[in-house]
């Protein structure tokens, strides 16, 4: 299949998603909290179709490194005829938000088995990273519904919906098969399982936690096709959720004592490569770091002046006009930040102005349209670790 069919077609469903909220958010202009959901929902989506469009560029900036992805066009074409269907439609708010719950939920599913498949590592970085989005996206949409006293699917969930950690042991299912699980909460647990069980069938699982053997019952929730299942326990013992609770606790305990490591990102002030940018985030997120996000000068500087404590910076930066070339600057005359790693993104290829970059305390320059998320983390972690 042709990587650009697939590309122009999840940038259709994303811009389909992304009319749709903006004529809600139009539609309840007379309800102040439903028109911010919907525009907060529109401008994110309008993120999500500047996302594609960067695959895009990388993609045809080297095409020869990509192999051809495989996924099923016709399910994607079904979520863009459901988001095209329900714009036209007349419903009541809770009835519309239970579909376009139902509606987000099989897209992000789709996303998420699209990045899974044999394709290269870098577009499949990129897909995880909407994945991970859409999964935010949902939870909005679950909250929103809460606040309007409507029950959708997670917000019945609620053990579900507690911390989450990786958890990669292995499990028994059925007494007959052993898997290797990916997280756990109180509430349940996925599975890589390589194929899929039918949705609601219930299964015996097998695990050690502490040490202790936990034997319990648990329904499919969820399925990603060639790639496992989510599950719910339904009779875990309240010793065996004390002992997942406890585990869970540690976890967090130690992963809180580690010293958080500050990144500043800063995203150019034209508008398309301050958007490029920020698709980084995800990924800095995921390898741990927490991330302060800002963009303009005013805005940076008033952070920086602050003396908040950064293990590193990325900036993007295209011109010597451009006002994050000052920040730059700002940051090579602070004795507090002198020694500062910072790392610049940009697309200029003049020696010169790329010669001012180092002599500013650029650490290193990387390429805006070739540096994938994960070669950002991996450069990341090499300076701070």
């Amino acid at each position: 299949m042709d990587i650009f069919k697939m590309l122009d077609l999840l940038e259709k469903v994303e811009s389909a998603f992304s009319d749709l909220y903006k004529k809600l958010h139009e539609t309840y202009q007379g309800n102040e909290k439903a028109s911010l959901f919907f525009s907060n929902l529109h401008m994110e989506e309008e993120h999500h179709v500047q996302i594609v469009r960067m695959e895009r560029r990388i993609v045809q900036a080297t095409p020869k490194a990509f192999s051809e992805p495989y996924v099923n066009l016709s399910e994607l074409n079904n979520i863009l005829e459901k988001a095209t269907s329900l714009k036209e439609a007349t419903l009541e708010l809770p009835d519309l938000i239970r579909q376009i719950y139902d509606m987000e939920k099989s897209s992000a599913e789709n996303y998420l088995v699209v990045a899974l498949q044999d394709t290269n590592d870098d577009i499949r970085e990129f897909l995880l990273n909407l994945g991970g989005t859409f999964a935010v996206h949902r939870d909005k949409i679950v909250d929103f519904a809460a606040s309007l006293g409507v029950q959708i699917e997670d917000a019945l969930d609620t053990p579900l919906r507690k911390a989450r950690i990786g958890f990669s042991e292995g499990v028994m299912i059925n007494k007959t098969m052993t898997v290797r699980s990916v997280d756990i909460s109180e509430g349940g647990m996925f599975l890589l399982t390589g194929r899929s069980f039918p949705l609601d069938e219930s299964v015996l699982l097998q695990f050690n936690v502490l040490q202790a053997t936990i034997s319990v019952k648990a329904v499919v929730q969820f399925n990603i096709t060639g790639t496992g299942m989510g599950v719910k326990f339904t009779d875990l013992a309240e010793s065996d959720r004390d002992l997942i609770k406890r585990y869970i606790t540690q976890r967090l305990e130690e992963k809180g004592s580690e010293k958080v490591k500050r990144v500043l990102l800063v995203g150019s002030d034209m508008t398309t490569a301050q958007e490029n940018t920020r698709i980084y985030m995800n990924s800095l997120l995921g390898a741990g770091y927490r991330i302060m996000d800002i963009s303009g000068f005013e805005e940076t500087v008033n952070a920086l002046m602050k003396g908040i404590d950064l293990s590193c910076a990325i900036i993007g930066i295209e011109t010597e006009t451009d006002t994050n070339y000052y920040i730059l600057h700002y940051i090579s005359t602070q004795d507090r930040y002198k020694y500062l790693p910072v790392l610049v993104l940009t697309n200029s290829q003049d020696k010169q102005f790329r010669e001012k970059l180092v002599r500013r305390g650029t650490i290193k320059l990387l390429s805006r349209i070739t540096t994938s998320p994960r070669r950002l983390t991996d450069e990341v972690k090499a300076l701070i670790g």
